[in-house]
């Protein structure tokens, strides 16, 4: 096929087919115009998304002059394709040469153009509205669903269907965007040849729908459609204009013509005043609206994590993270595990303390804390450990004997430690019945018994024991018995190598003694005497289980030493 020149301002390859021909001394308002004498005689251009008209308003027009043969259709421009269907197409009607539009469902006007002359043709698609214009006066109002199918464009037929229109056609022009809805009512055609070079090519109308689409740490996602028009040339990339709150404006260009950007290095909790506009080779377009957005992520982690340790509790306490995140935090996550797996629990605050109760003394805990924002849990603290303690409870089972001037204890192991092992005992004694007590110092020992000495004699005493572990010093035991230091006579064991008990023990089940004995007591010891003089002694038998019978008398002549008695003496 031969070609003619395209003079708009994005001209494309115009192939011509059969006897179409630019005639000369035939134009509206010029020289020439195109004429098309008879069948396959048309204009043809290859497929091209300036002639996508699905997603704007649009105007289609042009000057024909009808030679009249309307056996069938008579295609002006369309863009069709026999295969894929058709997208629009301007006609005259078969029959009747009326004025008509077709995009998959025809409409046809109520007028057809006079034969011979020029007649001003307009098909105006606004806001989903068919308007069909025949010399400035409208002949049909219909809605219609826009469409588009791949597809060339013919002008002066369809050769498929040999839809061929015989005339001449002159001043062809399409328009869409945001002003391609030229004609809204009834106007004056116009008076004059359109412009050879066409409108000046522009940047782009606005991008319509505008999107924040979310944010992420940092960055914004953003989406928005094609502008309605390129206003004569192709965009190249979008050009998004940023401006943070109190601060001056930004701009990026996405190099791209994707309809969406991630906006990055942004700034965390700063709201961001956001707009696109498309770019060409006339520069930048309209801008869009504007659209706010706040970059945030969750916090970071707290500071400082330290676990205090308590009676089956552990006492937390940290700092707040470097970072919020761009938002409040509003609680904290609590995790704590004795092994491997962790339980959660919300503080519901946003205070930096917290107990963590309910535990069991003794045990080992691992604990990390974590804040929260509106946008989740930030990240772990590192794990610390505690282990939830008291003092101990009291020791059991506390006996007090006395050898010389010495008081000796022994006793049990407190039943619960407090969560932590014990170090020492603190040994106490009274000599006023318990109405105050005296602390002695035995040094540091865990062992079950000890002795305290250097006390004033000729006294009772009673003592009584408390154990001590990391966190203090726990109950005192119950107090022991009562013990007696006496200065009186010293106990006088006659046989060499026989045991040398306390002096102070009760004598109680005496046999009845003669009338010429007689007992007296000294300082709560009792002596024994007959009117001869002669020194008596007691002794207790000790049973098999430790058990002590009542005291009997042996004169001290004549006693004989046994291993399982008990000897005291006096003299």
């Amino acid at each position: 096929m031969a070609t003619i020149n395209d003079l708009s301002p994005k001209p494309k390859v115009v192939s011509v087919s059969g006897n179409a021909v630019i005639a000369s001394g035939q134009g509206k308002f010029g020289l020439a115009s195109l004429f098309c004498p008879d069948n396959g005689s048309f204009l043809y251009l290859d497929d091209n998304k300036d002639f996508n008209l699905s997603n704007a308003d649009y105007t289609i027009e042009c000057w024909i002059k009808p030679s009249g043969d309307y056996a069938v259709n008579n295609t002006i421009i369309t863009k069709r394709s026999q295969a894929s269907g058709c997208s629009w197409s301007l006609y005259l009607s078969s029959g009747n040469g009326r004025l008509g539009f077709y995009n998959g469902a025809s409409h046809t006007g109520s007028a057809a153009p006079s034969l011979g002359i020029w007649n001003h043709v307009a098909a105006v698609v606004y806001t989903g509205n068919l308007q069909l214009y025949l010399n400035g006066t409208g002949i049909l109002s219909s809605n219609i669903s826009n469409q588009n199918i791949n597809a060339p464009i013919y002008i002066g037929s369809y050769p498929p269907l040999n839809e061929q229109y015989k005339g001449y056609i002159d001043d062809l022009r399409i328009t869409k965007g945001v002003s391609g809805a030229r004609y809204l009512n009834n106007f004056n055609p116009p008076v004059g040849p359109f412009a050879s070079t066409g409108n000046p090519i522009m940047g782009p109308s606005a991008p319509p729908s505008f999107n924040n689409t979310g944010f992420g740490d940092s960055s914004l996602s953003l989406s928005w459609n094609v502008p309605i028009d390129d206003n004569g040339d192709d965009i190249s990339s979008y050009i998004i204009e940023y401006t943070p709150s109190n601060g001056t404006p930004s701009f990026i260009d996405t190099n791209s013509t994707n309809l969406s950007y991630n906006l990055t290095g942004l700034t965390n909790g700063t709201t961001y005043s956001l707009r696109v506009a498309g770019l060409n080779i006339a520069g930048t377009g309209s801008y869009s609206s504007v659209v706010s957005g706040t970059p945030g992520t969750t916090p970071s982690q707290p500071l400082d994590l330290v676990a205090s340790t308590g009676n089956t509790q552990l006492d937390l306490s940290w700092n707040v993270p470097s970072t919020n995140g761009g938002r409040n935090i509003t609680d904290y996550a609590v995790q704590y595990s004795t092994g491997n797996n962790y339980t959660t629990l919300n503080t519901n605050s946003s205070n930096t303390l917290y107990s963590l109760t309910g535990l069991e003394n003794g045990l080992n805990y691992h604990v990390r804390v974590a804040a929260i924002n509106i946008l989740g849990t930030g990240t772990y603290t590192d794990i610390v450990s505690g282990t939830p303690s008291t003092v101990p409870s009291e020791p059991t089972g506390l006996v007090l004997t006395s050898t010389s001037s010495d008081l000796n204890l022994t006793w049990f192991a407190p039943q619960n430690n407090g969560g932590q092992s014990v170090l020492d005992y603190v040994l106490q004694y009274s000599n006023n019945s318990g109405v105050s007590w005296i602390t002695y110092d035995d040094g540091v020992s865990t062992t079950l018994s000890g002795a305290i000495t250097g006390l004033a004699l000729d006294t009772s005493y009673i003592t009584r024991v408390a154990a001590v572990n990391i966190i203090g010093t726990g109950s005192y035991s119950l107090a022991s018995n009562s013990v007696y230091l006496t200065s009186g006579p010293a106990c006088d064991l006659v046989a060499s190598g026989l045991p040398n008990p306390a002096c102070d023990l009760t004598v109680s089940g005496l046999p009845d003694l003669t009338s010429s004995d007689y007992m007296y007591q000294i300082l709560d010891l009792v002596y024994i005497q007959d009117i001869a003089n002669s020194i008596y002694g007691l002794y207790y038998d000790i049973d098999t289980n430790g058990e002590t019978e009542p005291p009997t008398i042996q004169q001290q002549n004549s006693y004989l030493y046994d291993s399982n008695k008990i000897y005291t003496w006096w003299q």
